[in-house]
Protein backbone atom coordinates (compact mmCIF):
# COMPACT_ATOMS: atom_id res chain seq x y z
CA UNK A 1 0.00 0.00 0.00
CA UNK A 2 1.29 3.24 -1.30
CA UNK A 3 2.10 6.39 1.42
CA UNK A 4 -1.12 8.66 1.69
CA UNK A 5 0.60 11.98 0.05
CA UNK A 6 -0.93 13.99 2.90
CA UNK A 7 -1.69 13.62 6.26
CA UNK A 8 -2.44 16.58 7.09
CA UNK A 9 -2.34 20.39 6.18
CA UNK A 10 -2.14 24.14 7.64
CA UNK A 11 -5.34 26.20 7.78
CA UNK A 12 -5.59 27.98 4.10
CA UNK A 13 -4.00 31.51 5.74
CA UNK A 14 -0.29 29.27 4.67
CA UNK A 15 -1.75 28.52 1.11
CA UNK A 16 -2.16 30.51 -2.05
CA UNK A 17 -5.65 31.53 -3.08
CA UNK A 18 -5.23 29.07 -5.97
CA UNK A 19 -5.28 26.23 -3.78
CA UNK A 20 -8.04 27.01 -1.42
CA UNK A 21 -10.96 25.10 -2.55
CA UNK A 22 -8.85 21.97 -3.51
CA UNK A 23 -7.66 22.20 0.09
CA UNK A 24 -10.96 22.49 1.37
CA UNK A 25 -12.03 19.20 -0.79
CA UNK A 26 -8.94 17.46 0.82
CA UNK A 27 -10.37 18.70 4.44
CA UNK A 28 -13.76 17.09 3.82
CA UNK A 29 -12.54 13.95 2.68
CA UNK A 30 -10.13 13.38 5.58
CA UNK A 31 -13.05 14.27 7.72
CA UNK A 32 -15.17 11.34 5.93
CA UNK A 33 -12.02 9.00 6.49
CA UNK A 34 -12.01 9.64 9.94
CA UNK A 35 -15.66 9.30 10.78
CA UNK A 36 -15.98 5.64 8.95
CA UNK A 37 -12.97 5.07 11.20
CA UNK A 38 -14.84 6.55 14.22
CA UNK A 39 -17.86 4.48 13.82
CA UNK A 40 -15.66 0.91 12.76
CA UNK A 41 -13.64 1.52 16.20
CA UNK A 42 -17.21 2.16 17.78
CA UNK A 43 -18.58 -0.31 16.51
CA UNK A 44 -15.39 -2.98 17.00
CA UNK A 45 -15.15 -2.07 21.14
CA UNK A 46 -19.28 -2.79 21.53
CA UNK A 47 -19.34 -5.97 20.10
CA UNK A 48 -18.59 -7.57 23.24
CA UNK A 49 -21.39 -6.00 24.90
CA UNK A 50 -23.39 -6.93 21.82
CA UNK A 51 -22.58 -10.37 22.88
CA UNK A 52 -23.41 -10.09 26.33
CA UNK A 53 -27.32 -8.44 25.29
CA UNK A 54 -27.45 -11.23 23.32
CA UNK A 55 -26.71 -13.33 25.81
CA UNK A 56 -29.47 -11.89 28.46
CA UNK A 57 -32.14 -11.70 25.77
CA UNK A 58 -31.65 -15.37 25.11
CA UNK A 59 -31.69 -16.38 28.90
CA UNK A 60 -35.11 -13.86 28.88
CA UNK A 61 -36.73 -15.99 26.04
CA UNK A 62 -36.22 -19.28 27.55
CA UNK A 63 -36.87 -18.20 30.96
CA UNK A 64 -40.75 -16.84 29.27
CA UNK A 65 -41.02 -19.07 26.82
CA UNK A 66 -41.08 -17.42 24.41
CA UNK A 67 -39.49 -17.56 20.39
CA UNK A 68 -35.14 -17.28 20.93
CA UNK A 69 -33.63 -14.49 19.50
CA UNK A 70 -31.48 -14.57 16.71
CA UNK A 71 -28.32 -12.43 17.88
CA UNK A 72 -29.74 -9.08 16.95
CA UNK A 73 -26.99 -7.17 19.24
CA UNK A 74 -24.31 -9.09 17.16
CA UNK A 75 -25.48 -8.92 13.80
CA UNK A 76 -25.69 -4.92 14.26
CA UNK A 77 -22.48 -4.50 15.79
CA UNK A 78 -20.67 -6.92 12.47
CA UNK A 79 -22.76 -5.19 9.98
CA UNK A 80 -21.73 -1.72 11.23
CA UNK A 81 -18.09 -2.97 11.43
CA UNK A 82 -18.38 -4.95 7.99
CA UNK A 83 -19.66 -1.80 6.35
CA UNK A 84 -16.89 0.66 7.67
CA UNK A 85 -14.37 -1.95 6.55
CA UNK A 86 -15.91 -1.93 2.97
CA UNK A 87 -16.72 2.25 2.78
CA UNK A 88 -13.29 3.07 4.75
CA UNK A 89 -10.98 1.68 1.61
CA UNK A 90 -13.11 3.90 -1.19
CA UNK A 91 -13.16 6.99 1.49
CA UNK A 92 -9.30 6.90 1.40
CA UNK A 93 -8.65 6.64 -1.86
CA UNK A 94 -11.03 9.92 -3.14
CA UNK A 95 -9.06 11.09 -0.13
CA UNK A 96 -5.96 10.65 -1.80
CA UNK A 97 -6.44 11.18 -5.44
CA UNK A 98 -7.70 15.05 -4.17
CA UNK A 99 -4.19 15.07 -2.04
CA UNK A 100 -1.81 14.15 -5.78
CA UNK A 101 -3.94 16.87 -7.42
CA UNK A 102 -3.19 19.12 -4.19
CA UNK A 103 0.69 18.30 -3.64
CA UNK A 104 0.98 19.11 -7.54
CA UNK A 105 -0.70 22.34 -7.37
CA UNK A 106 1.67 23.32 -4.23
CA UNK A 107 4.81 22.44 -5.81
CA UNK A 108 4.29 25.16 -8.34
CA UNK A 109 7.05 28.14 -7.59
CA UNK A 110 4.60 30.41 -6.63
CA UNK A 111 2.32 28.07 -4.37
CA UNK A 112 5.72 27.34 -2.31
CA UNK A 113 6.92 30.83 -1.92
CA UNK A 114 3.29 31.76 -0.35
CA UNK A 115 3.89 28.64 2.02
CA UNK A 116 7.10 29.93 2.69
CA UNK A 117 7.14 33.40 3.23
CA UNK A 118 3.90 32.83 5.56
CA UNK A 119 5.70 30.13 7.61
CA UNK A 120 8.92 32.57 7.98
CA UNK A 121 6.63 35.57 8.94
CA UNK A 122 4.81 33.59 11.57
CA UNK A 123 8.04 31.34 12.61
CA UNK A 124 9.98 34.71 13.09
CA UNK A 125 7.46 36.61 14.93
CA UNK A 126 7.45 34.21 17.33
CA UNK A 127 11.16 33.23 17.40
CA UNK A 128 11.51 36.79 18.21
CA UNK A 129 9.13 36.83 21.30
CA UNK A 130 10.65 33.56 22.56
CA UNK A 131 14.53 35.11 22.46
CA UNK A 132 12.52 37.73 24.10
CA UNK A 133 10.94 36.02 26.89
CA UNK A 134 14.49 33.36 27.03
CA UNK A 135 16.44 36.77 28.25
CA UNK A 136 13.70 37.76 30.69
CA UNK A 137 13.87 34.27 32.04
CA UNK A 138 17.22 33.66 32.65
CA UNK A 139 17.59 37.05 34.41
CA UNK A 140 15.11 35.86 36.66
CA UNK A 141 15.81 32.78 36.84
CA UNK A 142 19.82 34.08 37.83
CA UNK A 143 18.57 36.47 40.78
CA UNK A 144 16.50 33.95 42.02
CA UNK A 145 19.12 31.35 42.18
CA UNK A 146 21.75 34.24 43.76
CA UNK A 147 19.36 34.99 46.49
CA UNK A 148 18.31 31.16 47.35
CA UNK A 149 22.16 30.83 47.03
CA UNK A 150 22.51 33.43 49.76
CA UNK A 151 19.65 31.73 51.68
CA UNK A 152 21.17 28.53 52.06
CA UNK A 153 24.57 29.98 53.54
CA UNK A 154 22.96 30.35 57.11
CA UNK A 155 22.00 26.53 57.21
CA UNK A 156 25.40 25.53 57.61
CA UNK A 157 25.37 27.58 60.82
CA UNK A 158 22.99 25.33 62.09
CA UNK A 159 24.45 21.92 61.28
CA UNK A 160 27.98 23.07 62.77
CA UNK A 161 25.78 24.04 65.89
CA UNK A 162 24.95 20.12 66.14
CA UNK A 163 27.93 18.59 64.86
CA UNK A 164 30.75 20.87 66.24
CA UNK A 165 32.07 21.55 63.37
CA UNK A 166 33.42 25.36 62.33
CA UNK A 167 30.77 28.10 62.11
CA UNK A 168 30.93 29.69 58.69
CA UNK A 169 28.37 30.68 56.50
CA UNK A 170 28.47 28.49 53.30
CA UNK A 171 26.46 28.62 50.30
CA UNK A 172 24.62 25.42 48.89
CA UNK A 173 22.25 26.04 46.17
CA UNK A 174 20.47 23.32 45.57
CA UNK A 175 21.29 22.96 41.20
CA UNK A 176 23.43 24.83 38.96
CA UNK A 177 22.02 27.33 36.69
CA UNK A 178 19.92 25.67 33.86
CA UNK A 179 21.42 26.15 30.22
CA UNK A 180 20.06 29.73 28.50
CA UNK A 181 23.33 29.49 25.78
CA UNK A 182 21.83 25.98 24.19
CA UNK A 183 18.45 26.93 24.07
CA UNK A 184 19.50 30.39 22.51
CA UNK A 185 21.83 28.10 20.10
CA UNK A 186 18.56 25.72 19.06
CA UNK A 187 16.88 29.17 18.55
CA UNK A 188 19.22 30.46 15.92
CA UNK A 189 19.88 27.23 14.34
CA UNK A 190 15.75 27.24 13.65
CA UNK A 191 16.14 30.90 12.28
CA UNK A 192 19.06 29.81 9.62
CA UNK A 193 16.53 26.80 8.71
CA UNK A 194 14.00 29.65 8.26
CA UNK A 195 16.19 31.72 6.29
CA UNK A 196 16.94 29.19 4.13
CA UNK A 197 13.49 28.20 2.67
CA UNK A 198 14.13 30.62 -0.05
CA UNK A 199 16.79 27.28 -1.20
CA UNK A 200 14.69 25.24 -2.81
CA UNK A 201 15.87 21.62 -2.99
CA UNK A 202 15.88 18.86 -5.65
CA UNK A 203 13.35 16.56 -5.90
CA UNK A 204 15.21 12.67 -6.46
CA UNK A 205 12.19 11.32 -8.30
CA UNK A 206 10.17 13.21 -11.29
CA UNK A 207 6.97 12.48 -13.14
CA UNK A 208 6.60 12.84 -17.08
CA UNK A 209 4.77 12.24 -20.22
CA UNK A 210 7.08 11.41 -22.76
CA UNK A 211 7.19 12.55 -26.41
CA UNK A 212 5.82 9.12 -26.95
CA UNK A 213 2.57 9.95 -24.76
CA UNK A 214 4.19 6.55 -22.02
CA UNK A 215 3.69 8.52 -18.47
CA UNK A 216 6.93 7.40 -15.80
CA UNK A 217 8.60 8.29 -12.92
CA UNK A 218 11.95 8.46 -13.23
CA UNK A 219 15.37 9.42 -10.91
CA UNK A 220 15.46 13.18 -11.81
CA UNK A 221 19.33 13.13 -13.49
CA UNK A 222 17.46 10.39 -16.00
CA UNK A 223 14.35 12.99 -16.50
CA UNK A 224 16.82 15.63 -17.34
CA UNK A 225 18.61 13.04 -20.06
CA UNK A 226 15.58 12.90 -21.08
CA UNK A 227 14.64 16.36 -21.72
CA UNK A 228 17.86 17.07 -23.44
CA UNK A 229 17.00 14.51 -25.93
CA UNK A 230 13.56 16.22 -26.71
CA UNK A 231 11.89 13.03 -24.98
CA UNK A 232 9.72 15.01 -22.35
CA UNK A 233 6.49 16.51 -23.20
CA UNK A 234 5.30 17.02 -20.13
CA UNK A 235 6.12 17.63 -16.07
CA UNK A 236 3.51 16.28 -14.48
CA UNK A 237 4.70 16.72 -10.36
CA UNK A 238 4.48 20.26 -9.94
CA UNK A 239 7.82 20.65 -9.63
CA UNK A 240 10.33 23.26 -11.97
CA UNK A 241 11.83 21.64 -14.96
CA UNK A 242 14.95 20.19 -14.91
CA UNK A 243 17.77 21.67 -16.90
CA UNK A 244 18.63 19.70 -19.77
CA UNK A 245 21.64 17.55 -18.73
CA UNK A 246 25.44 17.97 -20.43
CA UNK A 247 25.91 15.23 -23.56
CA UNK A 248 28.47 12.71 -21.95
CA UNK A 249 32.10 12.02 -23.27
CA UNK A 250 32.00 10.16 -26.52
CA UNK A 251 28.88 11.82 -27.60
CA UNK A 252 26.61 8.76 -25.19
CA UNK A 253 24.42 9.60 -23.42
CA UNK A 254 21.94 8.35 -19.75
CA UNK A 255 18.84 8.42 -21.83
CA UNK A 256 20.74 6.37 -24.85
CA UNK A 257 20.98 3.42 -22.58
CA UNK A 258 17.41 3.24 -21.68
CA UNK A 259 16.23 3.60 -24.99
CA UNK A 260 14.33 0.07 -24.75
CA UNK A 261 12.30 1.17 -21.19
CA UNK A 262 11.08 4.25 -22.91
CA UNK A 263 9.01 2.16 -25.10
CA UNK A 264 7.92 -0.57 -22.87
CA UNK A 265 4.42 -0.54 -21.64
CA UNK A 266 5.78 -1.51 -18.41
CA UNK A 267 5.83 1.58 -15.93
CA UNK A 268 8.68 1.85 -13.34
CA UNK A 269 7.62 3.55 -10.19
CA UNK A 270 10.84 3.43 -7.79
CA UNK A 271 9.77 4.42 -4.46
CA UNK A 272 10.80 7.83 -3.67
CA UNK A 273 8.92 11.20 -3.67
CA UNK A 274 7.40 11.70 -6.99
CA UNK A 275 3.60 12.44 -7.26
Amino acid sequence: MSLAPITSLPSNTYLPKSAHKLADEWRAAEERVRAIRKAQSEATAALPQALVDDAEALKKAVHDGTPLPDGDHEKRARASIEDSKRRLPIAESERDAIGRRLVVVLRDEAARGHIADTAATTVRASLAAYLEALDDAEQKVTEAHRALAAATAALHIVDALDTGSQLRLLQRPPAGLPSFSAARTAAHQLAQQVDALSERKRPRQRHVRLANGREVHVPASLAADFLRDGQVAEWLDGWPPEKPSVQLAGGTSLASHVEDFRNTPTRFTPRGDAA
